[in-house]
């Protein structure tokens, strides 16, 4: 009985809920016999070539107009 107190503290609900959503996302993966894949390192190479122009760029300074 003088544990009962225990079982209304947030400091062991968090956790115990944790603990069981946890448990229920590991029990529905072996439920639907979900394997683990590894990630493959790609073959193709998808590098961005270099660029060959300068971006364009606005002047430095604007020349003044004699109009």
């Amino acid at each position: 009985l003088l544990s009962l107190p225990c079982l209304f503290l947030i400091s062991t609900i968090a956790p115990a809920i944790s603990l069981i959503i946890g448990a229920g996302a590991y029990g529905l993966a072996a439920l639907f016999q979900e394997q683990w894949i590894p990630v493959e390192p790609k073959t193709t190479d998808n590098t961005v070539p270099m660029p060959t122009r300068p971006p364009p760029r606005e002047p430095l300074y604007r020349a003044p107009s004699n109009a």
